[in-house]
């Protein structure tokens, strides 16, 4: 009889609250060991917390709050997402170096994603805390040990990273020209700059640009995330 699996995100809780030994998670059992790899590529806040590393004055711990949790659900259950929230919640972190390595490393192996910022600089600057997590330099010291099956890279400058897997995930600025482009999945974090702010004109003209050329390169059955 085929072995019924819990959803991730309810049998992440049970864990974390001892209702399943944690030595489960240490073990070799094969059915805990398949539910583990199912929430890894299903669960990003699973991955985060498990194979991620956060900064030093947390320990290097991946944090997550619970409107992380609720971004989960959304990836889980939406192609397009709007994931709005103040300063100081984490959004890049999560959107711009946490949600690219789960699809380059477990979600979707094998399909390309773009990363956008308001300037190619800015998402460049994302691309390499990515870079940094997985040979080391960033936050977490070293390289990830976790991460280490990606390597060594097919594909290494500013603004693209390939992986061993055949993932791809490229930087790009929102007034940058895409040339054949046809990305699985697209995150828009902070986009617009204060021109838009004040100018009307601008403003139609980006919004204009975002569902003409931007929105549409995203393949069918692909997700978009827009971060503000």
């Amino acid at each position: 009889m085929a072995t019924r699996l819990e959803d991730p995100s309810s049998l992440l809780h049970r864990i974390r609250k001892g209702e399943i030994p944690d030595r489960m998670a240490r073990s070799a059992d094969p059915t805990f060991q398949r539910v583990h790899r199912r929430m890894l590529r299903l669960h990003l806040p699973t991955y985060a917390t498990e194979i991620l590393r956060g900064p030093k004055q947390y320990d290097n711990k991946f944090l997550l709050g619970p409107h992380h949790l609720e971004w989960g659900r959304a990836i889980s259950e939406d192609h397009r997402i709007l994931a709005l929230a103040a300063r100081d919640h984490g959004k890049s972190h999560f959107w711009c170096f946490a949600y690219p390595l789960w699809r380059a490393d477990r979600a979707s192996p094998g399909q390309s994603g773009y990363i956008l910022s308001a300037t190619k600089v800015l998402a460049c600057e994302h691309l390499d805390k990515i870079r940094r997590e997985i040979v080391g330099g960033g936050e977490g010291g070293g390289p990830n040990p976790r991460l280490s099956h990606l390597l060594p890279f097919a594909k290494d400058s500013t603004s693209t990273l390939r992986f061993r897997n055949g993932s791809e995930i490229r930087a790009r600025g929102f007034d940058s020209k895409f040339r054949g482009g046809h990305p699985f999945w697209m995150v828009c974090d902070d986009i617009l700059s204060d021109e838009h702010i004040w100018s009307d004109t601008i403003r139609e003209k980006a919004i204009d640009r975002f569902l003409s050329a931007i929105e549409p390169m995203v393949v069918p059955g692909g997700q978009l995330a827009v971060v503000g």
